[in-house]
């Protein structure tokens, strides 16, 4: 398609974005104009219009500029592609805020009906502190698969132990930090059940150390928190495939390898090796 080309100050006026702000975004290497003319003077096009629609609609979605080049850098030069991808968050952001929108109607309900409760107070709180973070949640799970995972968490921890998770206050980058361990523990062992490697290989065992460092940084070693993460893996094997987040589901091979090789690593931490 033909390109119109715009001076800063046009492209400025034309996007309701500072001059301030694109120089800024230039120098960062986040939106860079396309040309340069004659004079030196830097020319932007259409296409870095709809390269600046998709920085404004990832900030809206709560990234920061640092993910936001890493996202645009490495996502398809598909302009359908792109788009379809940025709807898809969106649409996940309005149900989320659908989720609290119904929330605080059913408290006003309650206030209307003298049967307030601070509990339900304490659960709204919980749900908007939840489905308002950012791209970490959203990068890894769906909206259902958070309401999947939630169910699983109520039937399998108890009023206590919940409130002991709260409590703790986890950070995002905690979050993240968690989130991005179990990735790489799952994609290391894919990798290590398609390359063939034996359940007492040193790449095994290293995995398994990785995976029970893991579980301890999360239940901080508290028995309550441990039982919770019991239970909640049993009814996440109980669920349909088809209702199990993906980042989650375990193909059987992959199950079993690490089943076999976590019995490797108890029977030698405790001497039983044959």
């Amino acid at each position: 398609m033909d390109s119109k080309f715009y001076y800063i100050t046009e492209f400025a006026r034309k996007t309701s974005i500072s001059v301030r702000t694109l120089r800024y975004y230039d120098k960062i290497g986040l939106l860079k104009p396309t040309y340069t003319d004659e004079s030196g003077y830097k020319l932007y096009t259409d296409t870095d219009l709809v390269h600046l629609q998709s920085i404004l609609t990832f900030k809206f979605l709560g990234f920061s500029l640092k993910d936001i080049q890493t996202i645009l850098s490495e996502s398809s030069l598909d302009l359908t592609k792109k788009l379809k991808e940025q709807k898809e968050l969106l649409e996940a952001k309005k149900d989320q805020i659908n989720q609290i929108i119904n929330a605080i109607e059913q408290v006003e309900s309650s206030l209307i009906s003298d049967s307030f409760n601070y509990e339900s107070v304490t659960e709204l709180i919980q749900m908007a502190h939840f489905n308002l973070r950012p791209e970490w949640v959203s990068k890894y799970l769906s909206t259902e698969d958070r309401k999947i995972m939630r169910n699983i968490a109520k039937q399998s921890y108890t009023k206590e132990t919940l409130q002991k998770l709260a409590d703790r206050g986890w950070t995002e980058e905690e979050h993240l930090r968690h989130l991005n361990d179990y990735k790489y523990f799952r994609d290391k062992l894919s990798e290590l059940v398609k390359e063939g490697y034996k359940v007492e290989s040193i790449e095994a065992q290293e995995l398994v150390k990785f995976l029970m460092d893991m579980n301890n940084r999360y239940s901080q070693n508290d028995p309550q928190i441990k039982e919770g993460m019991k239970k909640s893996w049993e009814r996440f094997k109980s669920l349909p495939e088809s209702q199990k987040p993906k980042i989650y589901s375990i193909p059987d091979s992959e199950a079993e390898f690490i089943r076999h090789a976590s019995m490797h690593y108890h029977q030698k931490l405790n001497g039983y090796t044959k």
